[in-house]
């Protein structure tokens, strides 16, 4: 028999045949009130109860009956904001497969029998105080498959567990968070039998060594060697490694999808990651030290067909990488050989998405011809980027020498999405963006001006779709009739551009008349909190508008009439109060002519009327 309780029904447990039931749920929308569940005479009389559900109950304190719910194999907890401690008697509760605690956040105890839970797989207590510090005994747990974290702790006046507890752990799979490793005193007594490499089933590896000031240990590599996992991790992140340098062993994972490293203050060099097959997502950011990542020598061989002589690699370089991020790594000048000087590094050959930003310093890295989905450039070294365009012009040009093929691919053909910022966009081929052929978004932000960004493109790829300049001081220079038919020709080379938006882009007062001939257009978005936008006379023209954002914006008859035509406005919260009065855009409705279909105003300053309303 299962049961789930109504409010106010709880009463009726005294009608059941306790020797058939076998669950109790509480309903998600009603919180158990104490007395119902607190009595002592209540468990017993449930001794084949196998699921019991009090989360969300009022009750402070569980009675020492709840030992008797021998065949037990799921208690939730979690939500009992008032509970202060568990009974002596939660260590019968020997077939325990799952307890959850969480959110019991005034229960800072637990009696030392719950280390005879020898069933208990699945233990769970997010922001449970009493688990701030890992309590003495949880290595006799030996069945657990899932833990929440361990953190480590300090007290002196309670037994706390030390990572060695984490020695019989075998079974744990998921994820396993680790946490303040800052407060490790002694790495060699307290971590040297973590043994890791022994849980295969473990997928994901978290490492948090917390607070810098708080480091209490001065060998953070021979605690980070400690942690070395099974080669059958697939995810590893770690955060505010304090150490010089990383453990080696991070070049052994040969199963690791996905790395994240955050944080580093101290550590200079990273090992090489080239050799990971399985790697398809490597984050590495807010490294204040970091000046290389090691390259181990890539060797080649020679193979001579009967055509031509081909230079065939003995290993694939990065064989699975799809997404890179390096940010905030201002020393980090690229990839370093440490046995080969001057090593040409071959390019990513599987390269989705780059992302780099404060990078000032790097020059030297693997080229990425073939990255698909996004390239975002945010105040870093275009060295890297020349050299993918430059070196894919080269082989080109050599390939066609040697073999007479003709070819029309470039670098970055595929590339869909593109965003670049406070980078120096001189050092640039002229008219290096004509190859990217199949660009569909393109983000420019950061720049004094646009004119020198948009002489040294030439022109956008006919493919743009959507367009955004961001925190551009001076975006159209309206004062050089130059640079104003410039910009006209490179906006107009893309005829399927369907958005713009200008974002913070202080002195902006209006469009230029000549964008609102690109009649493409479908959304406009303007976003600039200091100055009121005011609508050209041209946008009237453009008959395929369907939005437009704009926070701030004129209330006048002519503004009204230029933008009646478009079905979606939104403005916000500097519009002027008494826009809210306005009845339509452009006055009486007239047959073939778009009609206003949707308006928001959001955080109107001002009182409204009620004929306003």
């Amino acid at each position: 028999m299962h049961v789930s309780f109504q409010p106010g029904a709880i009463c009726l447990l005294d009608l059941l045949d306790a020797n058939k039931l076998r669950t109790i749920l509480r309903p998600s929308s009603y919180r158990i009130p104490v007395q119902s569940i607190s009595k002592p005479s209540v468990f017993p009389r449930f001794r084949r109860l196998r699921v019991l559900d009090l989360s969300h109950s009022s009750i402070i304190e569980l009675p020492e009956s709840v030992g008797k719910l021998k065949h037990l194999r799921y208690f939730d907890l979690s939500y009992c904001y008032e509970l202060t401690n568990l009974p002596k008697s939660i260590g019968n509760l020997v077939h325990l497969q799952t307890l959850n605690l969480s959110r019991c956040h005034r229960l800072e105890n637990l009696p030392k029998s719950f280390t005879n839970l020898i069933s208990l797989k699945h233990l769970i207590y997010e922001s449970c105080s009493a688990f701030d510090m890992m309590p003495a005994g949880l290595g006799k747990l030996t069945s657990l498959q899932y833990l929440t974290e361990f953190v480590v702790g300090k007290h002196p006046a309670k037994e706390i567990a030390t990572l060695n507890e984490i020695r019989e752990l075998n079974n744990l799979g998921g994820v396993l968070r680790i946490k303040k490793l800052n407060l490790v005193q002694d790495v060699a007594s307290e971590s040297k039998e973590v043994n890791l490499n022994r849980k295969r089933y473990l997928q994901s590896l978290r490492l948090n060594w917390g607070d810098y000031e708080d480091n209490i240990n001065s060998d953070s590599l021979q605690l980070l060697d400690n942690f070395h996992p099974h080669q059958n991790l697939k995810d590893l992140r770690v955060l505010m490694y304090p150490g010089v340098r990383f453990s080696n062993w991070l070049s052994s994972l040969t199963y690791v999808v996905s790395i994240h490293l955050s944080k580093f203050k101290n550590c200079h060099h990273l090992p090489p990651l080239e050799g990971l097959v399985s790697l398809k997502s490597l984050i590495i950011e807010y490294m204040d030290a970091l000046k290389y990542i090691c390259f181990e020598s890539y060797q080649e061989i020679s193979s001579t067909t009967a055509s031509s002589s081909l230079v065939m690699p003995t290993r694939v370089f990065f064989p699975s990488l799809e997404r890179l991020v390096l940010d905030n790594c201002p020393k980090l000048f690229g990839w370093k050989c440490m046995h080969q000087q001057d090593l040409v590094l071959p390019p990513f050959p599987c390269l989705s998405s780059l992302s780099i930003s404060d990078c000032q310093n790097l020059t030297c890295m693997p080229t990425f011809p073939y990255i698909v989905e996004k390239l975002t450039l945010l105040d870093c070294n275009v060295t890297p980027l020349v050299d993918t365009l430059v070196k894919n012009m080269i082989t080109s040009r050599t390939t066609q020498e040697d073999s007479g093929l003709t070819l029309d691919s470039t670098s970055l053909c595929k590339l869909k999405s593109m965003k670049i910022g406070q980078i120096q966009i001189e050092a640039l081929p002229e008219g290096w963006i004509r190859g990217l052929t199949s660009l569909k978004s393109l983000s420019i932000e950061g720049f004094c001006s646009l004119t020198s960004v948009f002489h040294n493109m030439g022109c956008l790829p006919a493919t743009l779709e959507h367009l955004e300049i961001r925190d551009v001081i001076d975006i159209w220079n309206y004062h050089e009739s130059a640079s104003s038919a410039m910009q006209h020709r490179v906006i107009q080379s893309s005829p399927t551009l369907q958005s713009i938006s200008l974002i913070y882009c202080d002195e902006l007062l209006t469009l230029p008349e000549w964008i609102c001939n690109i009649l493409s257009l479908q959304s406009i978005t303007i976003e600039n909190d200091e100055n009121f936008f005011y609508p050209p006379e041209g946008m009237r023209r453009l008959t395929n508008l369907q939005t437009l954002i704009c926070p701030c914006m004129d209330d006048t008859d002519e503004v009204r009439s230029r933008i009646a035509h478009i079905p979606e406005i939104i403005t916000s919260s500097n519009v002027p109060s008494p826009c809210v009065s306005w009845e339509g855009f452009g006055g009486e409705e007239r047959e073939g002519e778009g009609i206003l279909s949707a308006l928001w105003f959001d955080e109107l300053e001002g009182e409204v009327s009620q004929d306003q309303r």
